[in-house]
């Protein structure tokens, strides 16, 4: 904390220190900097700083320019000097505070002595403490942050600590060994100092990299507001700046940068972030990624889009969105702007862009089937689906036959069906063909080939395929006579219908309203075409059916059928 006793001698029989005169200074009506929440930041000390500093006894800026340093006290023996912001700083945000500085101590006599204290003071822009003190000692309404490399029993745990003082009392609570060599004149220190009104909590770092420890070094809960105010009101405003002194021994005591900012904002070197790119890619296939987020400390990262020129309802969606190097997929065509945001929970997020363009993939025909809804009618239903699944369709058919027309589409996330219906004036094979087309007119076709349907007539006389049912009398024989058209009208006689005998119930309907009939049954199952119609004689003595059984009363299903008919030809018929 403090030089020896001997340094602190010379500081008080006057030396070249600051007099403690100095602490009776008024205050001076100097405006508060930017109130609320604003930074200062120091690159180095050269002209123009960004607000001005005042500078009290052996506090001076030295170095070359472009980088030269607060020099608070030069290594010179009995040396006392302070430098605070000419303006009082606003601590409107209960006080809240963080700041981040860069110190060293270099041309070291003696051993080097006596360090550094960070203040925030409400006193005056010019007060200054003892030298034997660190300049700090004795200065009212404040509060310190010193970094000692000398030992004074009196006051410090060793020649190597760091320790938070109040109100001008060098007797560091709490202090702690630094975990850096204060003395190692090569080193470059870095401090963190952090104070959250809302928590009360002060909290110092100090490191000899630029990574912001994870843990404090020191803490302290403290009302600053009310120590800045002394025995007055809390105070909203203070001085902040750096303290130092020498005795018999001495260092330059330079602060190289400083950052201030007047609200709880705890500093650290933000993240490094590329989004990479530029990337393309077509919708619905996943794109590789290659972006990066590194920083000093640990870094979590976080993908995000927005669709500069799709469709509406277009999503991307991100394998992994808090890997810098995932895969992102998106619904359709366009352009987007990804965004990798890095965040070391300390300073401020980074983000940065990258443009994505996606292209347009065709729809793929699936399959085309038809079914038959009468001998000349055919249904086409044509399945599809798309890689792009924000894209939507159209569709036509194409029957084959000259005729063509729109498709009904039915869709959910760019897969579906096609449909349409159509009746065709002829018999004959035709290719139906569907062809889809998304929103981006491409297109993709498939196709089936249909052959038209006969169509088989009622049964002929003596059945009575329109009114009351035919009864035939057991034992007679029964002539079945149908025709069959194609969808053009004309008779097909090249056939082979097949009959068959099916046995409902054993209960006729009613009496014999049938001739009884005798005529050569016909061998086997298949109709015949006689040059006017095909025909069949049904034995209802030793039947083609039941295994050659004769039949017995009851009621019947005829029934005829070939591959080419729509529908089979059917009728009832009871014998008795």
């Amino acid at each position: 904390m403090t030089s020896s006793p001997s340094r602190k001698g010379l500081a008080l029989a006057g030396a070249t220190a600051l007099t403690a005169a100095a602490l009776v200074v008024p205050v001076q009506a100097a405006h508060a900097i930017d109130p609320v929440c604003s930074t200062l930041t120091y690159t180095t000390f050269d002209d123009p700083m960004p607000a001005p500093l005042t500078l009290n006894g052996s506090a001076a800026v030295a170095g070359v320019a472009g980088s030269k340093v607060l020099r608070v006290t030069p290594s010179q023996f009995s040396q006392a000097g302070t430098a605070f912001t000419s303006s009082k700083v606003s601590f409107l945000n209960d006080g809240s505070f963080s700041t981040f500085f860069t110190f060293s101590f270099t041309a070291q006599q003696g051993g080097g002595a006596d360090g550094l204290v960070f203040t925030v003071q409400n006193v005056s822009n010019s007060v200054g403490g003892l030298g034997g003190g660190i300049g700090y000692m004795g200065i009212d309404q404040s509060i310190g942050v010193e970094f000692d490399n000398w030992f004074n029993g009196g006051y410090d745990i060793d020649g190597n600590h760091v320790g938070i003082d109040v109100n001008g009392d060098i007797t560091s609570n709490p202090t702690i060994t630094s975990p850096v060599a204060l003395d190692n004149s090569g080193a470059l220190h870095r401090a963190w100092v952090d104070y959250n009104g809302v928590t009360d909590q002060l909290e110092v770092r100090l490191a000899d990299s630029d990574t912001r420890p994870l843990s404090a070094l020191l803490t302290k809960t403290l009302n600053l507001p009310d120590i800045l105010g002394g025995a007055g009101p809390d105070a909203t405003d203070a001085f902040v700046g750096f303290t130092s002194g020498t005795g018999s021994a001495a260092a330059h005591h330079d602060v190289h940068s400083w950052q201030l900012i007047n609200c709880y904002q705890p500093i650290d070197a933000p993240p490094t972030v590329t989004a990479g790119g530029p990337y393309s890619g077509a919708e619905g296939s996943a794109v590789t990624l290659a972006g990066t987020a590194t920083d000093d400390g640990t870094v979590t990262s976080q993908w995000s889009y927005v669709a500069d020129s799709a469709d509406a309802g277009a999503t991307c969606t991100f394998a992994d969105a808090t890997d810098p190097t995932t895969t992102v997929t998106c619904t359709d065509d366009g352009t987007y702007t990804l965004t990798l945001t890095g965040d070391d929970g300390v300073s401020a997020p980074v983000a940065s862009n990258a443009t994505l363009t996606v292209s347009n993939v065709a729809p793929e025909v699936a399959s085309v089937s038809t079914t038959f809804t009468a001998a000349c009618t055919v249904s086409a239903s044509a399945s599809f689906s798309d890689a792009g699944t924000n894209d939507t369709h159209t569709a036509t058919l194409d029957w084959g036959d000259g005729a063509s027309g729109g498709a009904t589409v039915s869709e959910t996330a760019g897969a579906g069906t096609a449909t349409g219906s159509h009746t065709y004036a002829a018999a004959g094979s035709y290719t139906v063909t569907a062809t889809v087309t998304d929103d981006e007119g491409a297109a993709d076709s498939g196709s089936a080939s249909v052959t038209t349907k006969n169509t088989a007539s009622a049964f002929g006389a003596p059945i009575d395929a329109g009114g009351a049912r035919s009864v035939f009398k057991l034992g007679s024989t029964i002539p079945l006579k149908i025709t069959v058209t194609d969808c053009s009208g004309n008779l097909v006689q090249t056939l082979s219908p097949m009959v068959q005998l099916d046995k409902i119930d054993s209960t006729p309907a009613g009496p014999v309203n049938e001739a009884e009939i005798t005529e050569v049954p016909t061998n086997g199952k298949l109709m015949a075409w006689n040059g006017e119609h095909y025909h069949y004689n049904l034995s209802t003595k030793r039947s083609e059916f039941f295994g050659g059984a004769a039949l017995t009363i009851g009621t019947y299903r005829i029934t005829v059928n070939d591959p080419t008919l729509f529908a089979p030809a059917t009728v009832f018929i009871d014998l008795r």
